[in-house]
């Protein structure tokens, strides 16, 4: 095993470091002349586009006073977002030497020069052709790293280590238009450290709690015999056999293996200066605490061992690829079988590691929730039940029973296992508020509500037991159409033009937006007796058109749903007139009155990369049809399927990967299980840059 020291950059944070002197130098000569270039005619004297001029820029970038002018402008440069396209271009290496000196400066007055391309959120920004449609120029190089446990892996291992305790939860997760587990986005901070103690404190306590009775010490419901042999009273010190026994038992339960030499020597020491100070008790709870607070506890450990590959590169070793793969998978500790192969070895060859994936993936009794919970965190329609919905508006909506409902049928595809993406993006079935009761058999999930209304099905629908049921194909084609995701994407009282194409955008094409300058006040105009695409003008405006023109027209065509997911051919309007001249002899309102008028659902999908998608469309089911069937959406979902289950953004080095995983996906039919084995075999996986590799 690598040393801890080898990472310890990971877990340090807000460490003051020297400053180095400012280089005005390079700044006066090599990145002032190039802002004069291509910059300064949209951010000068003259021009300030999002409030930013680069011509008055003070000598220095942190002492300057203008460091997140200076941060905002690296961004840029290093995601290739400026100058527009419409624009003179720098050659590559004119860019990267400006961003090169932006970052080295805001590192050199102490400030960390955050990367946006390693976050979960921009990843679309390394080239697709380069990953899929060009030879691999390198190997997979994936640093070494430690990867904060999920709060629901963490709940588990302590459940695991020891259920009737009561502990606090420490972790929590980002959110935000991205995979949630990123590797990269986590650190233990000091409030987390805190409850991190309380827990290992409640349950080192759990562990050793017992009561007297008759003289006697009896222990409790959780504490192993081999810690009473340190708890009993005596006139002698406990057995050193006894301490080491304790050592060795907490290490199995807790980290599922026994300590090295010099862990249990450490450890030892610390047990019995810990019980010469304090007592059998306290001293015995503080070691088992100790333990608990190790980072192999809290951290997936993805080091690496043993010698260098001829690319400077280490394999993982057997138990660190046992985690991986469990938590790959699930949010519990690899099982026995698992350790075991690690163990005998078995899990040094791909072939080892493709059986165990193999057969946790084909394990019944193996709950597997990332399955589910890529997909979820993927098309994002859980987040129906977080928009607020007026109930009088449409008392059958039922935001919780339409995610169950998206949450079965994903299951459905998946149990097939074949033409996966595909059909998750076109197929017509659906589950309709159905709920499976173990005792009782299927039933209506909601009964008294008419949650069916929201698939547009007849108001005296019967509930099916059989379900999936199938959809009228021109109303209805995958995840796209469900009630879930068309809600989770709008807002209180309108559909959300710019969320929807934004999603394909990102999610279907492998596009990449533009974050939202901080100068641009994004409001639609209050006119409800317009239709939305005529409010949405204000984004046809200069300073807005330039993302806006990626994202309106693929979002446009799901215009042919209301904003509470139901299929519609009208759209209804406020009567401005009527409404005006609707009031009683006293001036009083006597309510809105609504009329209707034809619906526009016409769109464009451009600029995809792939010109047999590009070209108008007459509305949502015919653009997800067209897109489903490119080479291009698949290879994009297949990306994203990387990042959800590496914890990271892809690279250029992981084009092999993503080939093979591609390949591998094709061949069997399209299963993703296949797609899982081959992505969890890979160099991106198992491998990791050694020490002292460039």
């Amino acid at each position: 095993m690598r040393r801890l020291t080898t990472i310890l950059p990971i877990l340090v944070a807000g460490v003051p470091v020297a400053a180095a002197s400012p280089d005005h130098r390079g700044q006066a000569e090599v990145v002032m002349p190039f802002f004069a270039k291509y910059c300064t005619e949209c951010h000068g004297e003259k021009k300030q586009k999002a409030g930013i001029s680069l011509h008055d820029l003070p000598a220095g970038v942190v002492d300057g006073g203008r460091v997140e002018d200076w941060q905002s402008i690296y961004d840029m440069l290093s995601l290739g977002e400026m100058p527009p396209e419409d624009e003179p271009q720098p050659a590559a290496k004119e860019a990267a030497r400006v961003a090169a000196w932006i970052r080295q400066e805001l590192e050199n007055g102490g400030r960390s020069a955050r990367d946006k391309r390693l976050l979960p959120t921009h990843g679309n920004y390394v080239d697709h052709e380069a990953l899929f449609d060009q030879p691999p120029r390198g190997v997979a190089q994936p640093p070494a790293r430690l990867w904060r446990l999920r709060p629901e892996a963490y709940g588990k291992a302590v459940q695991a280590i020891a259920k009737n305790s009561k502990t606090a939860r420490p972790f929590s997760m980002q959110s935000g238009g991205g995979f949630r587990d990123y590797a990269n986005l986590y650190k233990l901070d000091d409030g987390t450290l805190g409850l991190l103690l309380g827990n290992a404190q409640s349950i080192a306590k759990e562990l050793s709690s017992f009561e007297v009775e008759g003289g006697k010490l009896q222990r409790g419901r959780s504490t192993p015999e081999v810690f009473m042999r340190i708890l009993a009273p005596g006139d002698t010190a406990p057995a050193e056999a006894d301490l080491i026994a304790a050592i060795d038992w907490q290490f199995g339960r807790v980290l599922q293996r026994p300590p090295g030499t010099a862990e249990r020597d450490q450890m030892l020491e610390f047990l019995k200066v810990g019980i010469e100070r304090n007592g059998r008790v306290l001293g015995l709870r503080n070691m088992l605490a100790a333990v608990l607070l190790t980072p192999e506890a809290l951290y997936r450990m993805e080091l690496g061992t043993g010698e260098l590959d001829a690319h400077g590169r280490v394999r993982l070793s057997g138990r660190e690829i046992a985690y991986a793969i469990s938590y790959a998978l699930s949010d519990s500790r690899p099982d026995d079988r698992l350790l075991e192969a690690a163990e005998k070895g078995e899990l040094d060859s791909a072939e080892g590691v493709a059986g165990q994936v193999g057969r946790l993936l084909d394990e019944p009794k193996f709950d597997k929730p990332r399955l589910l919970g890529f997909f979820r965190e993927y098309f994002g329609y859980p987040g129906a039940a977080d928009v607020f919905k007026d109930e009088k508006l449409n008392p059958a909506h039922r935001p919780e029973g339409l995610v169950s409902d998206t949450d079965l049928l994903v299951r459905h595809v998946l149990e097939r296992d074949q033409d996966v993406f595909r059909e998750l993006l076109t197929t017509q079935k659906s589950f309709v508020n159905y709920r499976l009761d173990p005792k009782t058999g299927p039933g209506p999930a909601d009964p008294k509500r008419l949650a069916h209304l929201s698939y547009n099905l007849p108001r005296d629908w019967k509930f099916a037991t059989e379900q999936p049921i199938e959809l009228p194909g021109e109303q209805r084609a995958g995840i796209l159409t469900q009630p879930s995701w068309l809600v989770a994407n709008s807002d209180n009282f309108d559909n959300h033009i710019i969320h929807r194409g934004k999603w394909v955008r990102e999610k279907l094409l492998g596009g990449t937006i533009p974050d939202l300058p901080i100068t641009v006040d994004a409001k639609l105009p209050d006119e409800p007796h317009e239709p939305l695409r005529h409010r949405m003008r204000v984004t046809r405006e200069e300073a807005c058109w330039r993302c806006h023109e990626r994202m309106n027209p693929l979002g446009e065509p799901f215009e042919m749903f209301d904003h509470f997911g139901r299929w519609r051919v009208q759209e209804q309007l406020v009567d401005k007139v009527a409404t005006e001249a609707n009031v009683d002899s006293k001036g009083n309102s006597r309510g809105t009155i609504h009329h209707r008028v034809p619906l526009d659902s016409t769109g464009e999908v451009a600029a995809s990369g792939d010109p047999k998608v590009d070209g108008e469309v007459p509305d949502a089911i015919a653009m997800i049809h067209r897109i489903a069937k490119s080479d291009r959406a698949r290879q994009v979902m297949i990306r994203h399927v990387f990042r959800y289950y590496l914890g990271r953004n892809e690279t250029l080095d992981d084009a092999a990967t993503l080939q093979a995983a591609d390949r591998a996906y094709l061949d069997s039919g399209g299963s993703y299980k296949a797609l899982l084995v081959s992505l969890l075999t890979s160099d991106s996986f198992l491998m990791r840059k050694g020490d002292g590799a460039p």
